[in-house]
């Protein structure tokens, strides 16, 4: 049987997102793309994806995802020779070739995520939403209501104690849903252009016909009234100049942190602006002038995010209350610039600051 390269990576890439990344903790063959007659599916407990695939009834069982996505990136051939053994799976072009394990036995409970029924357009404007929240979202399993994208009937929102983030839109939820952010994310990616919602799922297809399921939550009478925190006050303010391209500068460095840690820091003083980028393997940090003569502010921002606001939106504004308000159209983000510090966590800003500051009076000592 012989397969083209491209359109299996495409059709792996759509199911991609099921795939567990919990280590220890995942389920027995949520790290493996199963396969059944015509279809591959994944499964994570909050993401269920299915695809269709060009194996009809050859290819059947659980292979591990590693090993089988690390090899197609190597095989550069534009056709593939795919040979289902009983227990492996080989595929090889023209001089080399690789073969992975093949269960057979399917462990994972595919039957516990509920088929959707008749599909829907997906609302204009829903992939934004999803894109501009998801950032504002936690990251602490132990806060749920920090860790999910609250989405109602006019609106779409998150927020993790500091930032929050809304999104005017009419839905077409009748009732109120609670989506895991790190869910949520992958669908403007995915290319959703339809909806369906069962009891415990909302299920979203592409143009190709691969369905991604999230597992929702309708339980959301706890969630906090955000509108308190959104009105917008204060002076509008131009963003400076380059700033994306700092952003991007300093998240080569930040995106390297653990646990999906991606965050650049921001402050304001002496009118100037800094960014600043920190990870694994080092940092970054970058200057920009500002109108800003009032107290020294920081805050801590998800780059994409905070280059997608500047993109869309011609600035911010400062008010009293020592938030900093982005706002146009239907997306509203604010950033509370007074965020309570541990002693530990004092310390480090302060040790940073000094790092960076002999970092500057060393640059300017060479010139």
């Amino acid at each position: 049987m012989q397969i083209n390269r491209d359109e299996f990576l495409q059709i792996l890439e759509y199911v991609r997102p099921g795939l567990s990344t919990k280590g220890e903790k995942e389920l027995e063959q949520s790290s493996c793309f199963v396969f059944k007659p015509g279809q591959v599916q994944t499964y994570n407990e909050d993401i269920c994806c299915r695809a269709s695939t060009p194996f009809n009834g050859e290819l059947k069982g659980a292979v591990p995802s590693g090993p089988l996505l690390a090899m197609m990136d190597k095989l550069v051939e534009e056709t593939l020779d795919v040979e289902v053994g009983e227990t492996r799976v080989s595929l090889k072009g023209k001089n080399r070739g690789f073969h992975v394990n093949l269960e057979g036995e399917i462990h994972l409970p595919f039957e516990t995520v509920e088929k959707p029924g008749k599909f829907a357009p997906l609302p204009e404007g829903f992939l934004d939403a999803a894109r501009l929240t998801c950032p504002c979202a936690g990251r602490k399993s132990d806060e749920f209501l920090n860790t999910c994208v609250h989405i109602t009937a006019t609106h779409v929102e998150a927020f993790d104690n500091y930032q929050v983030g809304r999104y005017k839109i009419k839905t077409g939820f009748e009732t109120p849903a609670l989506i895991k952010a790190e869910a949520l994310k992958h669908v403007p990616p995915f290319g959703a252009t339809e909806i369906a919602r069962t009891e415990n799922w909302t299920h979203f297809k592409n143009a190709a016909g691969a369905i991604m399921s999230c597992r929702h939550f309708n339980e959301t009478s706890e969630y906090p009234d955000l509108s308190e925190v959104l009105p917008v006050t204060g002076d509008q303010m131009a963003f400076p100049k380059g700033l994306v391209d700092a952003i991007a500068n300093a998240e080569e460095f930040s995106r390297l942190n653990p646990d999906d840690e991606n965050y650049v820091r921001i402050e304001l003083r002496n009118n100037k602006l800094k960014i600043t980028g920190e990870g694994a393997s080092g940092g970054y940090w970058e200057r920009k002038k500002i109108t800003y003569a009032g107290p020294k502010i920081v805050f801590l921002v998800a780059p994409q995010l905070l280059s997608e606001l500047i993109r869309q939106h011609s600035g911010y504004r400062l008010d009293g209350n020592e938030r900093l308000i982005v706002s146009s159209g239907r997306f509203r983000y604010v950033v509370c610039l007074s965020k309570e510090l541990t002693d530990a966590e004092l310390e480090e800003l302060k040790a940073k600051d000094r790092e960076a500051d002999a970092a500057e009076a060393a640059g300017k000592d060479e010139e």
